[in-house]
């Protein structure tokens, strides 16, 4: 059997095939994405009432820990995007992140200040967002795959959705039964079994291994653009190229206010939910409930974005967002409260899969950390001011109400902003690409 990596020589005697190491990849990025979500913005949320209670924090003060990491991820962004496009870059990335996440939690079970939350949570807790965050599965997944690109993200994105199924009923049984504080050592120490050897085994691209993309056996053929719309010419954009593109500038200007709907508005809903009158546990179930569905749904987005073109599936499954924030301010029973969750569920679910896609397929796969460095700054900033807004509307107006209005119409205008970023028109090849025969 040949080793893996190992590429077919024209007369080699045909042995049974193994699988193919982008789905490796996949593996890696589902169990890091489990972490970073269902701890940064799920997990989190069930802290926010005991820590409050005992620490003395406010709303605003204790949700600014959320802002810190993405607003340094975003000014570091530029820097560190061009190092997932190296060979060297996502692993190192990857496995300093993987430290940092372990090292950060269990640091939490000891703070007394908000200071040491805001370094440990916020600070160090940036490093772990550059390297196990969504940037992995954006810079580095999608040059694994061009024709199951759709499908290895969808299954990639599962990993984001059990972390929001599995983490908030998990941790408010372990704060039950032995304290924040132990909750977060023990979550922590969790996170450096399960995400840390994963990173040792992140490689760059395929042809880093002798492999092809979607596991080939010769390299990818140029798409004629009738089969595969969605996917622009495989020659990739420069990260300065694509910036000169109309696309980049929607596309970012989509993922800019997304972030609105996301990062602080989720991390939010359990101390909603309990402001409704329902107790954490039932709030915690909901919230499983919103991860199944999404988790059920995420492949089934990306086989459609597979077959048709990203930005219709993308800016459906952001109307469907917008509609479904309705229910969110309409809650008046535990029906409703599900309702709600499993709509919302099943309506954003497709974001964390077509987010990705629509970049890669049209910028193309050899510069993908680099072009998404340039876009992270303008993302991050609504991340990181996206829990502070939402946390300081409660504080002034002691509701969320004008909070879901905001998520609400935010949701409806990227809607429309997506729709219209069309393809950008593929740029002539280098005559390095021309002698190399094209390659993507």
């Amino acid at each position: 059997m040949l080793p893996l990596g190992a590429v077919r020589g024209p007369n080699a005697i045909q042995q049974p095939r193994r699988i193919f190491y982008g789905w490796v990849m996949v593996l890696v990025a589902m169990v890091s994405g489990a972490f970073a979500t269902g701890v940064g913005v799920w997990g989190v949320s069930v802290f926010v009432l005991p820590m409050e209670t005992d620490l003395g924090w406010s709303r605003t003060a204790f949700f600014m820990a959320l802002t810190i990491p993405s607003l340094l991820t975003g000014l570091t962004a530029p820097f560190f995007g061009p190092l997932f496009d190296t060979s060297w870059g996502p692993r190192a990335i990857m496995v300093s992140g993987a430290f940092a996440m372990g090292g950060s939690l269990v640091g939490l079970r000891f703070v007394t200040e908000l200071w040491q939350f805001y370094l440990l949570f916020g600070v160090v807790g940036a490093v772990a967002n550059v390297g196990l965050g969504h940037f992995f599965v954006q810079a580095v997944l999608p040059k694994w795959f061009i024709r199951r690109r759709g499908i290895a993200l969808g299954v990639a994105a599962t990993g984001a959705g059990f972390g929001s199924l599995l983490f908030p009923l998990t941790i408010q049984w372990l704060i039950d039964l032995v304290g924040w504080r132990d909750a977060w050592l023990v979550v922590g120490i969790t996170a450096l079994i399960l995400v840390l050897p994963g990173a040792f085994l992140v490689r760059t691209r395929p042809e880093d291994m002798g492999l092809f993309p979607d596991g080939a056996e010769a390299p990818p053929m140029r798409a004629n653009g009738e089969r595969r719309p969605a996917i622009a010419e495989d020659r990739s954009f420069t990260r300065s190229e694509a910036m000169k593109t109309r696309s980049f500038w929607l596309i970012t200007l989509e993922f800019t206010l997304s972030g609105i709907g996301l990062m602080g508005f989720q991390a939010n809903w359990i101390p909603y939910f309990q402001g409704l009158g329902f107790t954490a546990a039932v709030g915690s179930l909901a919230i499983t409930m919103y991860g199944v569905f999404t988790v059920g749904t995420r492949l089934i987005w990306g086989t459609m974005a597979g077959r048709s073109p990203v930005r219709y599936i993308l800016a459906l499954e952001l109307f469907l967002a917008s509609g479904t924030i309705v229910l969110g301010m309409f809650i008046q029973n535990t029906g409703m409260l599900f309702a709600f969750t499993i709509t919302y569920g099943i309506a954003i679910g497709g974001y964390f899969i077509l987010q990705p896609l629509i970049v890669a397929n049209y910028f193309g796969r050899q510069h993908l950390g680099a072009v998404n460095g340039a876009m992270r700054p303008f993302m991050t900033a609504s991340n990181a001011l996206s829990p502070f807004m939402v946390a300081s509307l409660f504080d002034l107006t002691d509701s969320y109400r004008l909070s879901f209005i905001v998520v609400m119409f935010t949701w409806f205008f990227v809607a429309i902003t997506i729709f219209l970023a069309k393809p950008p028109k593929a740029r002539k090849p280098s005559t390095a690409e021309l002698t190399s025969g094209g390659s993507v």
